[in-house]
């Protein structure tokens, strides 16, 4: 993955991903992680085209965390890009 390729709103996302998975002793970062990164923005455009969809992204955002909750936990180490998250980023 190029990272200069990527927008600054997306470099922030991925690093709101990076911090949840570290604060929730996940070592891999996954692309749940990334979603909350999206939706954390009140502001976001992904909220934004999720409401005009008629998605309930405040309900998308809650299951969203719940499930990064349910990740295997690790403590220490470092956090790494998963493949499926890899993949979607390419």
């Amino acid at each position: 993955m190029n990272m200069q390729k990527l927008t600054q709103k997306s470099l922030t996302a991925l690093q709101q991903a990076q911090t949840l998975a570290m604060d929730n002793g996940n070592s891999e970062m996954q692309q749940v992680h990334l979603l909350c990164g999206l939706l954390e923005d009140e502001q976001s455009i992904v909220r934004s085209v999720l409401q005009s969809s008629g998605a309930d992204d405040n309900r998308l955002y809650q299951l969203a965390q719940k499930e990064v909750a349910r990740l295997p936990k690790m403590s220490g180490g470092q956090v790494y890009l998963g493949n499926k998250l890899n993949e979607t980023l390419n």
